[in-house]
């Protein structure tokens, strides 16, 4: 079992106000593990163009993945 740790909002609000991080979305599944594990937030700055090699998150009809490209 993963430990939850609490989440710092102040510094999510900050990173967004600045531009920064444009998306927050929470890991429902484990296929990224052991990088990015179930119930993980990741910060989605949607203005970085994707490159091969880094992960990435998409729309699949309708579903959103992340994945390394």
């Amino acid at each position: 079992m993963h430990t939850i740790h609490p989440i710092n909002t102040k510094m999510l609000h900050k990173l967004s106000a600045n531009g920064i991080v444009l998306l927050y979305i929470r890991i429902s599944n484990q296929s990224m593990e052991p990088n990015i594990r179930k119930m993980d937030i990741l910060m989605v700055n949607r203005s970085v163009l994707p490159k091969v090699g880094k992960i990435v998150l998409a729309d699949v009809n309708g579903e959103v993945i992340v994945k390394r490209l």
